[in-house]
């Protein structure tokens, strides 16, 4: 079992970025207009103090890491939607522990200009986690969660022990994998 504060490094995920761009190239092809993470940490940092400036990150909740979250993608109202807010979309191809998770939900929940937090997933382990997490702290109108099947093949843990130390305990190595594949 993974401790539940045990969070995957950033670089033990290669394949989540492509993912994120897979699932761009998918929902721009249903004529979906995006905005990239990276784009909006850009115009929050150059609209900083300008008054009437849109803010694209979402506030979390008082914490240790109290700051803004910024999804993976956003995806714009329809033209014409004027009471429509964003989807905010998070790709997510491990579980994050859930004191994280559920503070970013709340975020979600309390932020005026998302109308929902969707979660693409690549098992049902993970989407059943999500789901429950969501609905354990009110959150479960705000946030759907699709299975999706762009992600690829997960990492097998001789994979996941190529990022790692060559001295880390083989249950190190089994953890990463269990985190990849939503069995932790």
């Amino acid at each position: 079992m993974v401790p539940a504060s045990f969070e995957l490094p950033r670089e033990l995920e290669p394949r989540g970025e492509r993912a994120v761009l897979d699932l761009a190239v998918d929902l721009e092809g249903t004529g979906a207009g995006l905005v990239t993470e990276r784009e909006m940490r850009h115009h929050d940092e150059a609209g900083r103090g300008r008054s009437g400036e849109r803010r694209w990150g979402i506030t979390l909740p008082a914490a240790a890491h109290a700051g803004l979250h910024y999804p993976d993608l956003v995806i714009l109202p329809a033209a014409g939607d004027v009471e429509g807010g964003v989807v905010a979309v998070e790709v997510e191809r491990t579980a994050k522990n859930r004191t994280r998770l559920e503070r970013i939900m709340t975020g979600y929940a309390r932020a005026r200009h998302v109308a929902e937090a969707r979660y693409y997933v690549p098992t049902g382990r993970i989407a059943d986690y999500l789901t429950r997490t969501a609905r354990s702290i009110g959150a479960e109108s705000i946030v759907s969660v699709v299975e999706w099947d762009g992600f690829g093949e997960l990492p097998t843990i001789a994979e996941a022990g190529h990022f790692l130390q060559e001295d880390a305990p083989a249950e190190l190595a089994a953890a990463v994998v269990a985190l990849w594949t939503g069995d932790g």
